[in-house]
């Protein structure tokens, strides 16, 4: 097995491996991540990154570890982001994940589409987007629990409930010591809060702090074998919950909150000034306001994209 330093450059475009026969693809720029697991005959791939692009990059690298069929691929969760890139996978490959990730993208799948290439970083990532042709649901669901294998190799994916959206599934190797989070962990960074339940997700993250074996890897960012970088979102995360909960009793704007944040401990996170993002979801959760996707979903069309 071979590693590279993930301490090098946490931005970085890279196909590592990570364990015997467990791989993993960074598409740079915190950029979605990517993991596939070789079995003696076929391959599993979680996650399919956003964009045909993106997605043929991905199977190329695949391509240069092994010519053995992919034959499994699995959703972290249904945000456009992940699973977008799916049409260079399947058919042939069958498609697993949480049932409300078949529910979300049979109402709204279409959506991400335009909603992606309107508010992507650069021109050619909106150009990229716009090239998707087909959303691939899963074939296969499930609710709580599931475990497949690839070959002789264990993967057991878990729900372990709401978080950063309604679907979010985990994928363990217990043998390999890997832990895939998707969504649920991004590396040192504000992660996107359109679909969050955060006092949910504050619990989801001391569950992945429990879980983590040695090898952490995020749904964007660098691999990791330090699970300290758990406790560090998870801190940075009920911290604004915190504030946020307290003002919303005491009747303070959104801006009196933004005004009030002290986040020099996060101050190397990535992301920074998306924390109104954050906030703004904050107060919708304590008011009980539905998400934009959830509201999407309802009247078929993107509130706010």
């Amino acid at each position: 097995m071979s590693t590279a330093a993930p301490r090098k450059d946490p931005l970085r475009k890279a196909c590592e491996e990570v364990a015997d026969g467990v791989f993993v693809y960074m598409s740079g720029k915190l950029g979605p991540n990517a993991l596939f697991v070789i079995g003696p005959e076929s391959i599993l791939l979680f996650d399919t990154l956003m964009t045909p692009a993106m997605a043929e990059d991905l199977h190329t690298a695949i391509r240069h570890v092994s010519a053995k069929p992919i034959t499994t691929v699995i959703y972290s969760h249904y945000h456009g982001d992940h699973v977008l890139g799916c049409e260079r996978f399947a058919p042939p490959a069958v498609v697993i994940a949480h049932e409300n990730t078949r529910r979300f993208l049979e109402q709204i799948g279409a959506y991400f589409i335009p909603v992606y290439a309107s508010w992507r970083r650069t021109p050619e990532d909106a150009a990229a987007v716009r090239q998707v042709r087909r959303i691939v649901p899963p074939v296969v669901t499930f609710r709580e629990r599931l475990t497949v294998y690839v070959d002789d190799i264990r993967v057991e994916l878990r729900h372990l409930g709401p978080g950063h959206s309604p679907s979010d599934i985990i994928a363990l190797l217990p043998e390999k010591e890997v832990l895939a989070t998707g969504d649920l962990l991004i590396y040192q960074s504000v992660s996107g809060v359109r679909d969050a339940r955060t006092e949910g997700w504050i619990r989801r993250m001391d569950e992945l702090y429990a879980l983590a074996p040695r090898v952490i890897v995020p749904g964007h960012g660098q691999w990791t074998e330090e699970k300290w970088i758990i406790t560090e979102a998870r801190d940075f995360m009920a911290y604004i919950w915190n504030v946020c909960r307290e003002a919303h009793a005491a009747g303070r704007t959104v801006d009196d909150v933004l005004r009030a944040l002290d986040v020099a401990p996060w101050r190397h996170f990535h992301g920074l000034n998306r924390l109104h993002e954050v906030v703004i979801r904050n107060y919708e959760e304590l008011e009980g306001r539905p998400s934009k996707y959830e509201l999407a979903a309802c009247h078929q069309l993107i509130v706010d994209a």
